[in-house]
């Protein structure tokens, strides 16, 4: 039966069986997105421990307005762990555009 070798790279033991059951090659074996959001890696202690005050407050954020009677407010924009801080998001965009720049030149 066909498997992935783990990269040298991956050192997280909990996150390689995230990976291994995500990129699992027989489909009937393969856990779903569900099973997948729910996996220690996502719901363990050390999970909840990486989540960032920004994080909390971006959530906090969207429960007032939630309450205050914003209807577009999701399950996802309450928790922590499905909001990525803006900083994240910054740090990869320069990136992106230093890459294409860097393609542009070649």
């Amino acid at each position: 039966m066909k498997s992935i070798g783990r990269l040298s790279e991956i050192k997280d033991d909990i996150l390689w069986d995230l990976l291994s059951k995500l990129l699992e090659f027989n489909p009937d074996k393969r856990i779903t997105a569900d099973e997948a959001l729910q996996h220690p890696y996502f719901t363990s202690p050390e999970a909840y421990a990486d989540i960032s005050k920004e994080q909390q407050d971006l959530a906090s954020q969207a429960e007032v307005a939630e309450s205050q009677g914003n209807s577009m407010i999701t399950e996802f924009d309450k928790d922590p762990t499905f909001i990525v801080e803006q900083s994240v998001i910054e740090k990869y965009i320069l990136e992106e555009i230093r890459l294409q720049k860097l393609k542009e030149q070649n």
